[in-house]
């Protein structure tokens, strides 16, 4: 799994990382003051992908 800040303002999280299923997905958490909230999930696009390899 990768977790890397994308945004500030409001600060907003670029999360990768399997499924249940092992589908690889790519989310976007907005940290807000009473909560955090997904703002976009989809399928992992590949452009990602060399950000997993880093962390093996």
């Amino acid at each position: 799994m990768v977790v890397e800040e994308v945004d500030q303002d409001p600060t907003r999280y670029l999360v990768l990382g399997p499924d249940r299923a092992g589908n690889l997905l790519e989310v976007v958490v907005m940290d807000r003051p009473h909560g955090p909230a997904v703002i976009h999930s989809m399928p992992m696009q590949a452009k990602y992908r060399t950000l997993l390899e880093e962390r093996r």
